[in-house]
């Protein structure tokens, strides 16, 4: 597909599948040897652009390959693990027990 009309049709995207198509193509440019730096610059300049201003570096581009690279085999985080942690932070008023201890 074109990337004009595709850059047209995601403006009609929510968040969830913005997101999963910026780790898709972080992860792309990555497999690709695009450095972590411009990785980092070009969210750095789409969120500047976007009116956010959130700053990006290459130390967090891995994180964001990873989870790309988690995602495709499953779901890395599922609904009900979030759905029990963030009760458990609002009955707890943000100090609630570690899941991961439970």
């Amino acid at each position: 597909m074109n990337a004009t009309i595709t850059d047209q049709l995601e403006k009609f995207s929510g968040p969830v599948q913005r997101a999963g198509h910026a780790a898709e193509r972080a992860y792309k440019m990555d497999k690709a040897g695009t450095p972590h730096t411009a990785i980092a610059a070009i969210l750095t300049d789409s969120s500047e652009r976007l009116g956010n201003n959130h700053q990006y570096t290459a130390q967090g581009i891995p994180t964001l390959i990873n989870l790309y690279d988690d995602c495709l085999s499953g779901t890395p985080i599922p609904a009900k693990t979030a759905n029990a942690v963030i009760t458990d932070q609002q009955e707890n008023q943000g100090r609630g027990s570690d899941p991961l201890l439970a």
